[in-house]
């Protein structure tokens, strides 16, 4: 360490440097949250979408088994339309959807303590 040289450096305005710095923390948590929050969006996209898949391949192994059972006619079928089926199924996908969200606002809470700890900083000088 004796053959190093040490410099300092002096900061004009110290409190304005400081406040530039905590300001730039602020926006870059800003940044992480937003995109904690897309790659839940992503996640639970996957999954609703995996889970879709899961029951369309179901309702077609049923419907063939269905029509295995019924007898064989020149009649076709009428479509109708069940309402209370899909409002079910949707309330079964907004109970797993708040279920994944339970489980991935750990992360976002605790980026959100940090960007309160960094404004109340802020708020100080």
């Amino acid at each position: 360490m004796a053959n190093e040289e040490t410099f300092f450096v002096q900061i004009s305005n110290p409190l304005e440097v400081r406040k530039h710095v905590l300001v730039t923390s602020k926006h870059l948590l800003m940044n992480l949250k937003k995109y904690e929050e897309l790659q839940d969006l992503r996640r639970q996209k996957v999954e609703t979408s995996s889970m879709l898949k899961e029951k369309v391949k179901e309702v077609r192994v049923l419907m063939s088994q269905l029509l295995n059972f019924m007898p064989k006619t020149n009649i076709k079928p009428r479509v109708r339309k069940g309402v209370s089926g899909e409002a079910r199924e949707s309330k079964e996908v907004v109970r797993e959807v708040g279920k994944i969200r339970k489980e991935t606002t750990g992360e976002l809470d605790k980026l959100e303590r940090e960007l309160l700890s960094i404004e109340r900083k802020i708020g100080d000088l």
